[in-house]
């Protein structure tokens, strides 16, 4: 509470745990209160309660408890203050009535503990204690800011004095100036008329002025746009050049590729197919020939001599033996075991080297016939490529045919649109010459 103020209402007081007091609620009404009673009645107690509750810290917790509690309810608000044991003191929770209660506990709680109730007891000075809650350097602090601001007045004070003894002059320059303030308002109405009359021609001269930056700014993007159209032009004539370019590129290298028909291609696969059978027959020959060769070498080596079972019906078929039929185109007819006659090794021999020396034309023949064959086969690759270039190119040329006609249209359409803006360009300029 930071002023003093006069109470109406008793002051309940609810104390748990202080002094000596386990529990106890007193009513203290308005005025003066004398408590009184026998000695050991906790009346210290109760005073101690009061301190707490307005704030001070010198209370104590009864001894055989560790909490303690003080409600003080006055005019509708209660305070309420709680104590805790924490070691060897006490500490306390909750708000008290006083926000600073250093004055009370110097000047008002006058107990035998009491800091000046003990100096008055010892004859000592009560100036340290009475000054105690003093600021004494704050004090000091606002007499030097009156003292400044007491100066700051008188220096007003002096202006002022020094003002009043040129009043009169003042006076006398202010009817002057009212006279002057007169002379000029009548020159400003004059001025304002001649304003009025000028404000006309100025927002005519506006108004055209608008129109003229109106049109130059219409004028200065038409001609933008003008500009970028032909910037337009230039780069698709620049493309349909580089397409050109591409173009006659391509038609000299398609010049250049032999063009194969069809038919070509189909002699070259019949020839390849056809190579590719005498390859198979060649190699089924090959096969039989060295069958026999080394059947009938096994036969010289082993001195094996007999006859076969089925050696005397090849004799006397019409078509004759294996050996037979496989020199019979060159030489005469040779007997040999395998029909049962009984002939020379020699001529055994011999036969065995001409099927050898057959044998070895036959594959000269297949290593010709595939030596063809693989020149066909690359003779189809090249034609095939060739075949597959040449039908690229001309796609690549139908697709560069494609796009000049496209850019052949677009230039069309952006040269009557330069038209355009050129006309409109110039119908702008002479719009802005007149203006």
């Amino acid at each position: 509470m930071a002023t003093s103020e006069q109470l109406t209402d008793s002051a309940h007081f609810s104390v748990e745990n202080v002094g000596g007091i386990d529990h106890t609620e007193v009513d203290i009404p308005p005025g003066v209160t004398v408590l009184t009673g026998k000695n050991a009645t906790n009346r210290t107690s109760f005073l101690r309660s009061i301190m707490g509750a307005m704030g001070s810290d010198r209370v104590s917790l009864k001894g055989d408890a560790d909490t303690g509690r003080i409600e003080l309810t006055l005019d509708g608000t209660t305070y309420e203050r709680t104590l805790t044991r924490a070691g060897d003191g006490v500490t306390f929770e909750g708000d008290a009535y006083l926000d600073d209660p250093e004055v009370a506990d110097l000047f008002a709680f006058l107990l035998e503990t009491n800091d000046a109730r003990q100096a008055a007891a010892r004859g000592e000075q009560l100036r340290d204690v009475i000054m105690r809650p003093v600021d004494v350097d704050a004090i000091r602090s606002e007499i030097r800011s009156l003292e400044a601001e007491k100066g700051d007045i008188n220096d007003e004070l002096a202006r002022i004095e020094s003002e009043k003894r040129e009043l009169p002059e003042l006076e006398q320059r202010r009817t002057q100036l009212r006279e002057k303030i007169e002379d000029k308002r009548d020159e400003l109405a004059d001025l304002e008329d001649d304003i009025d009359d000028s404000s006309r021609d100025v927002e005519e001269g506006r108004k055209e002025q608008a129109e003229l930056e109106e049109k130059l700014q219409e004028l200065r993007s038409t001609r933008s746009e003008l500009e970028s159209i032909r910037r337009k032009i230039e780069r698709q004539q620049e493309s349909i050049a580089s397409l050109k370019r591409e173009r006659g590129d391509l038609e000299t290298e398609l010049e250049e590729l032999p063009e194969t028909p069809m038919g070509d291609h189909r002699d070259l696969e019949t020839d390849i197919e056809r190579l590719r059978s005498e390859r198979q027959d060649l190699n089924t020959e090959i096969n039989e020939l060295r069958s026999l060769i080394q059947y009938n070498e096994e036969r010289l080596e082993a001195e094996d001599y007999d006859l076969l079972e089925d050696g005397g019906a090849a004799a006397e078929g019409g078509d004759g033996s294996v050996t037979d039929q496989l020199v019979a185109s060159d030489s005469e007819t040779v007997v040999c075991w395998t029909c049962g006659s009984s002939v020379e090794r020699e001529q055994i021999d011999s036969t065995i080297e001409r099927l050898k020396s057959l044998r070895t034309e036959k594959v000269e023949e297949l290593n010709d016939i595939k030596t063809t064959l693989e020149e066909k086969k690359q003779d189809q690759r090249e034609a095939t490529k060739k075949q597959r270039k040449r039908s690229e190119i001309e796609q690549k040329i139908d697709d560069i045919e494609s796009e000049l006609d496209r850019r052949d249209e677009q230039i069309d359409a952006l040269k009557q649109n330069r038209e355009s803006l050129t006309a409109d360009v110039e119908d702008l300029e002479s719009e802005v010459e007149s203006l």
